[in-house]
């Protein structure tokens, strides 16, 4: 990485319609080489263009968008957060050390004015039911004493309803294995992992449950009809971009019922959000209460209320190395370790409160055994994932 420090930081964009758009090279002692798009995200792109004085930020495009390069390619595995000043500060891997061809070339095309990227990042949540994030009157009154019940608490019925479980067939029986966040009729979020082991048509999803050992009001399974994992999940780092939507296979032309209390849609971000100023946050799930209990879903769901903090001081201080997590990632939980998730929550909802609804801000993913304390639990930090997310809402 030496020469990467010592040389002045020159970058220009080729093959674009204007000097906004282009393929990404940069100029190390004294040569031009482009970029990798190995996990090449808006972030990253952002901090280029911003870099070369577009203040707005860009997006990021793969595969050679504008044309394949030529020489060497000086960078991979970058992994900005957006708020860099320099490209240097996202370098994960020393210069000249890619295995990429120039088929991967990485390109970006930079925002000229803040409304183009306002709407960018508004188009999902805006294309999402308007009556998203509320809870019933039982629900938000539970959850305004949240605070008061440190170590979390069992959920009232209908307080979360946009959680789902994702369960497997064991036999003739139905196991909870995940969780997962209704975000419209037909979608349902989660964590990219819970398919690891165990392919799509071996689970069933269950909305408007509670009680795992009851059948609860509202309370209904479906098929599902389509799974999109992301296509960088696992890329360099175990659980980057840890993020899956699932297409629920409808009724007879029926999608989910949304409307009735027991099954509701969570809303998503309306586009960047500093995360260490998130209020009202929780997370929700039927996981087991402690990391050396069996892993044996809980009956009812628990929800606590958490911090949300910023990836730096989990870094530095929460026993998380800077190679264990991405920008995709979030840290949150009680640095106490008294509120945190466990085994069978994977894919539940971390929540935080605004204007009267919740918002889903990370879905959670991973994290050193559970209720340690100074180790927050990781989710995954949904904001990043808005754009992608918008080829799946129609």
């Amino acid at each position: 990485a030496g020469v990467f420090c010592s040389d002045p930081e020159e970058i220009r964009l080729i093959g674009g319609s204007g000097p906004h758009q282009g393929r990404v090279e940069i100029k190390l002692s004294g040569l031009w080489g482009t970029i990798c798009d190995e996990d090449f995200d808006d972030y990253d792109a952002s901090v280029i263009c911003k870099s070369i004085g577009f203040i707005y930020g860009g997006i990021a495009h793969k595969r050679a968008r504008f044309g394949a390069g030529s020489g060497i390619i000086w960078l991979n595995a970058l992994d900005c957060t957006g708020g860099e000043r320099s490209l240097r500060d996202c370098i994960k891997s020393a210069p000249g050390t890619s295995i990429c061809t120039h088929m991967e070339d990485a390109a970006v095309t930079c925002y000229t004015n803040s409304r183009a990227r306002i709407l960018d990042l508004q188009a999902v949540s805006s294309r999402l039911p308007s009556t998203c994030g509320r809870q019933s009157p039982a629900g938000s009154l539970f959850t305004q004493n949240l605070a008061k019940i440190v170590g979390g608490r069992v959920t009232a019925p209908r307080e979360t309803p946009w959680s789902v479980s994702l369960m497997i067939r064991e036999g003739t029986k139905l196991k909870h294995n995940c969780g997962g966040v209704v975000i419209s009729q037909d979608l349902v979020l989660t964590a990219a992992h819970c398919f690891k082991k165990h392919p799509k048509q071996n689970y069933v999803i269950r909305v408007g449950e509670h009680d795992l050992l009851a059948n609860d009001p509202g309370q209904e399974d479906y098929l599902i009809d389509k799974l999109w994992v992301h296509d960088e999940f696992d890329t360099n780092i175990e659980f980057n971009n840890d993020i899956a939507v699932l297409k629920v296979m409808r009724k007879n032309g029926r999608a989910l019922a949304l409307g009735n209390g027991a099954v509701e849609a969570v809303c998503l971000p309306q586009g960047e959000t500093q995360y260490s100023n998130l209020k009202d946050c929780t997370i929700t799930g039927w996981g087991t209460l402690n990391e050396n209990a069996p892993a044996v879903p809980q009956r009812l769901p628990r929800t606590g209320a958490i911090d949300v903090y910023e990836m730096s001081s989990c870094t530095t201080s929460s026993g998380y190395g800077i190679f264990e997590v991405t920008s995709g990632m979030t840290c949150a939980g009680r640095l106490d370790g008294r509120v945190d998730t466990c085994t069978g929550d994977s894919g539940g909802p971390l929540t935080c409160l605004e204007n009267g609804r919740r918002v889903l801000y990370g879905i959670t993913s991973w994290g050193k055994g559970c209720g340690r304390r100074g180790q927050p639990g990781m989710y995954t930090k949904v904001t990043k994932f808005l754009r992608w997310l918008n080829q799946f809402v129609r």
